[in-house]
């Protein structure tokens, strides 16, 4: 039994850097949820980075800014508002 493909996946063969390249500059709405989204990626790696770097674990930083850890976790993961 074969199987015949009948349609091309059209992001084969290509970057995923290309790709989003490509979207941006066909979709100014997705390009500007792609960029704030990347930027919030950016806070929350640089959060993390500063707090390891000060040997806080995120109940000291929580503890420290009136937060929770909980709180800390989720502004870390970028998964904030």
């Amino acid at each position: 039994m074969t199987m015949t493909m009948t349609k091309k996946n059209p992001h084969v063969g290509e970057s995923l850097a290309e790709y989003v390249r490509r979207r941006k500059a066909a979709d100014p709405e997705y390009a500007g949820l792609h960029d704030e989204r990347f930027d919030k990626l950016q806070l929350a790696r640089k959060i993390r980075v500063l707090r390891e770097a000060q040997n806080l674990s995120q109940d000291d930083l929580a503890r420290a800014t009136g937060t929770t850890q909980s709180a800390i976790a989720r502004l870390e993961s970028g998964r904030f508002a």
